[in-house]
């Protein structure tokens, strides 16, 4: 598989957090649509309602945990992280997403602008303890 540049950057960080899970934690990906929203929403408005819902913005090591074990993704799926940012070596936050597209599986990292407004179709990784 492939890994991006930027996540490539967060990954080598010394301080990159690694967590050990003390229970199973599932991953939920829901769109803004899922959550009741028809047009385009802010990350922030989006982890709210999830919330709501009983889901939680995911660790920040769920992104490279989910490419090494989703291996099924279907062609086109682009996956964002719902992560609180990580700032990569230039200082600018940053979220992970996975991706399988004509070059195949990959793990990114993209700027996190918490103004960006996101289409109600696209799907974000939340976690749901169990």
């Amino acid at each position: 598989m492939r890994v991006g540049k930027w996540a490539n950057d967060l990954l080598s960080k010394p301080a990159f957090p690694c967590a050990s899970y003390g229970t199973e934690i599932r991953f939920v990906a829901l769109s803004g649509r899922d959550l009741g929203f028809m047009e385009k929403v802010r990350l922030r408005e989006i982890c709210t309602r999830a919330k709501e819902f009983g889901f939680h913005q995911s660790p920040s090591d769920a992104g490279p945990a989910l490419r090494a074990v989703y291996e099924e993704q279907p062609l086109s799926e682009r996956l964002i992280i719902a992560m609180i940012a990580v700032f990569d070596s230039k200082g600018i936050p940053r979220a992970f997403y996975v991706v399988n597209d004509r070059r195949g599986l990959g793990l990114y990292a993209n700027f996190l602008d918490p103004e960006e407004l996101w289409p109600p179709e696209q799907k974000f990784v939340f976690m749901q303890e169990e």
